[in-house]
């Protein structure tokens, strides 16, 4: 660093004693000839110094200066300075004279010569009226300080790049953490139901027939041992959480076993008038109270819910994409093939479209300012289990493992951007195809 110090002290120097030859108090008493000009430029300890006139013709240039010009000092004097410069350098170089010339004022700027960056100071020489006769052109190499400086932006945009990877995998990893959570407490509440309701009724009924010791003692401990493992669910499930009740439960049950209204009353020992009635409560919470349907079929998910409802209508696509182009390719493209389509340019608006009008089929982008596409799949899978996502993001080892996290968040298929139109199309066909096949039992608080 000491010696980085002593060679800007050196250079100074050099500068500080060109230019107080050529700034003066009185310009009129102080003008210097051009000998005494063309003796500071050469002597002059600066990287690049030259004297030229103001349409850049050079009258002298130091030895450094011609050697990172790569020619000789003599063979550089009556050239002009703009034709040893590439086209951007030359247009650079000429605005800069031009607002010397026009001012009068010494000015400053960095920039590349012949490959190199350097701190470029230009200033005005005067004659007696105090017009502009010459300029003199003094350099310094900063090449490497620019490289280092160049290096340090592109360290700090890859940090920036790095930071937003790790927050983005840091809400995808909180995302996953409550999505287990949720599929531990679905699945207690799967065992749950299935014990307490499937089991528990039949094992109580059998034990109001006819049995021996050995039967009993046998039945006594299957019931036992179903408790034991259904105790500490219990405690945190509720009646609360189930759609149905525990008579249309096991009336639902038995429907999807093929059990006539006649069998289900011999069954639980109930009168066919109560059958009749949990058939309608179970039609009425599903949504098939006021349509001519099976209801075996709709339990056992065998039909088409929208052929089910008698429902046709044009699929309804939303887009959530924050690349306003790609957007609106994908906007006209689909449009084309015949689907109505929504757009959305970030996650909490494509949600907030999504709860004012539903689609048929939701394709977003994984990274997306405001709210993530990650962040974005979870929310509506919680919200709306039936929805049916296609996720798309980039083709790098960091975007592909993100979609695979939006498969495992419950997204139908994923796509690498680009994509060829052939297989977006494709795509939304078949999830479409495989979404009109399943049912879903609406929620009833």
């Amino acid at each position: 660093m000491g010696q980085i110090n002593n060679d800007d002290k050196l250079k100074n120097k050099g500068s500080n004693s060109v230019k107080t030859a050529f700034q003066f108090e009185n310009k009129k008493e102080a003008v210097m000839d051009s000998k005494n000009a063309v003796d500071a430029v050469l002597k002059s300890p600066i990287d690049l110094a030259f004297l030229s006139k103001p349409d850049g013709t050079i009258v002298a240039i130091n030895q450094s200066g011609a050697e990172i010009l790569h020619q000789q000092s003599d063979q550089l004097v009556g050239i002009r300075i703009f034709e040893l410069l590439s086209p951007n350098e030359a247009m650079d170089k000429k605005k800069v004279f031009e607002k010397v010339i026009k001012t009068g004022k010494s000015t400053s700027i960095e920039g590349q010569i012949a490959g190199k960056w350097f701190r470029q100071n230009i200033h005005p020489v005067f004659d007696l009226q105090e017009n502009v006769r010459q300029l003199a052109f003094f350099s310094y190499d900063i090449t490497d300080q620019k490289k280092t400086e160049l290096l340090l932006e592109e360290k700090e945009r890859q940090l920036k790049i790095q930071a937003v990877r790790l927050d983005e995998l840091n809400t995808t990893l909180k995302i996953l953490l409550k999505k287990k959570e949720q599929d531990k407490n679905e699945m207690e509440h799967n065992l749950l139901a299935n014990v307490k309701y499937l089991f528990e009724p039949f094992i109580e009924k059998i034990k109001d027939t006819e049995l021996d010791d050995r039967q009993k003692y046998l039945l006594e401990i299957i019931d036992l041992n179903i408790k034991e493992i259904v105790s500490p669910l219990t405690r945190k499930l509720s009646m609360q959480n189930l759609a149905l009740t525990s008579n249309e439960i096991r009336i639902a049950n038995l429907i999807k076993h093929g059990r006539s209204s006649k069998e289900i009353s011999k069954i639980l020992n109930i009168s066919p008038k109560t059958v009749y009635t949990h058939r309608k409560n179970i039609r009425k919470k599903i949504g098939v109270d006021r349509k001519k349907a099976n209801l075996r079929s709709y339990l056992l998910s065998m039909e088409s819910h929208l052929t089910s409802r008698g429902i046709k209508t044009m699929p309804r696509i939303l887009i959530i994409e924050d690349d306003i182009q790609l957007q609106e390719m994908l906007q006209q493209m689909l449009t084309h093939e015949g689907y109505e389509v929504q757009v959305a340019s970030n996650g909490i608006e494509g949600i907030r479209c999504y709860h004012k009008t539903p689609a048929d089929l939701v394709i977003t982008d994984i990274i997306m300012p405001e709210k993530s596409g990650i962040e974005t799949i979870s929310e509506l899978k919680e919200t709306y289990p039936e929805v049916t996502i296609i996720a798309m993001s980039g083709g790098g080892r960091a975007d592909i493992k993100l979609l695979e996290i939006a498969e495992t968040l419950g997204a139908q298929r994923t796509l690498n951007k680009p994509f060829p139109r052939e297989e977006l199309i494709g795509t939304i066909k078949e999830v479409l195809k495989e979404s009109s096949q399943k049912f879903y039992l609406p929620q009833t608080k």
